[in-house]
This record gives C-alpha cells, structure tokens and sequence, in this order.
C-alpha cells in the first residue's frame, strides 16, 4: 500500500549528516533535534522517532554520540545528546560529503527524486566516477532506488527495504 507524506521524507544516510550537523551546533535532546532538523529544512522535512532515535544510537555505539541523563525544567527525565571529538571530525567529513554530491546532482540538474529515480546505468557510473573519494557512493547507497520509492510517495515499499525514515 502507498502511503503519501505530506512533507518530504530524509533519504536514508542523508539523516546521519543532517543530525551531526546538528549536533555541531547544540547539544540536544531528541525531541528538540528532531525539532531543529525540521525548522532547519523550513518545514519541508518530517523526522520521525522510528528513524532519528536508531540513527543517534547508531553514532553512539560508533563513539560519535555520546548521551547523558538529565532532567528537563518539569522534572521530567531526558537524554541529551553531544558530539565527542570523533563525532565532530565525522560531522565535518559528512557535511563534505554530502554537499559534494548534491552540488554534482544540482549542478547536472538533479533536485527532484523523480530524476533521480530515472538514471540510467551508465549515468550511474558516470557520476560515481565523478565523486573523487566519494566514489560508489550513488550505487553503495542505493540512491538511485530509494529515490524511486520517495518519488512515487511509496514510504512503506522505502521503509520496507531501506528501513524507518
């Protein structure tokens, strides 16, 4: 069943940027992360839990994150999460590496998922190539395919083999 989102959904690999970018800001729990992402993408973008808090458990057990305990203004308890140090080199490397094959993709024309879904083979291998130290990375990641799903609106085909966005 095809279930439409409102808002743009986050590619999977593209949330692990987004939230050490993030994070390179501000220490911050989840709620507020998930808060700050969305305000940063003017609305456009809907960051579930199902997808952000396996993500930030994700870089914590890679020594990226690291969360405490603490208590919120009503008493409540919350976890907040910071970047270590190898957290902000990765954020640096994400960042770079991100904005590098958006800028090739935009710069050939690509800002939709629709194109993105309809490259051909040998387009792949021609932009692969042309990422330098990120190479491979359109097919490793399976751009190509997630964009597909997220162009036809198909969230639970995405969800189903790229897991929860």
């Amino acid at each position: 069943m095809v279930r439409s989102a409102q808002r743009d959904v986050v590619p999977r690999g593209a949330l692990r940027a987004l939230v050490l970018a993030a994070l390179s800001e501000a220490d911050l729990h989840g709620y507020a992360l998930a808060r700050r992402l969305e305000e940063r993408a003017r609305g456009t973008l809907k960051i579930r839990e199902g997808s952000l808090y396996p993500a930030l458990h994700e870089l914590e057990l890679e020594g990226a994150v690291e969360a405490t305990w603490t208590r919120a203004p009503d008493g409540r308890r919350r976890r907040v999460y910071a970047l270590t140090r190898a957290g902000r080199r990765a954020a640096k490397g994400a960042r770079a590496e991100w904005l590098a094959i958006a800028d090739m993709l935009h710069a050939r024309g690509f800002v939709r998922f629709e194109q993105l879904a309809h490259l051909t083979p040998e387009e792949i291998e021609m932009i692969d190539q042309q990422l330098g130290p990120f190479a491979g990375r359109i097919r490793r990641d399976r751009i190509v395919e997630q964009a597909g799903y997220l162009a036809r609106g198909d969230v639970d085909g995405f969800e189903q083999h790229f897991g929860k966005l």
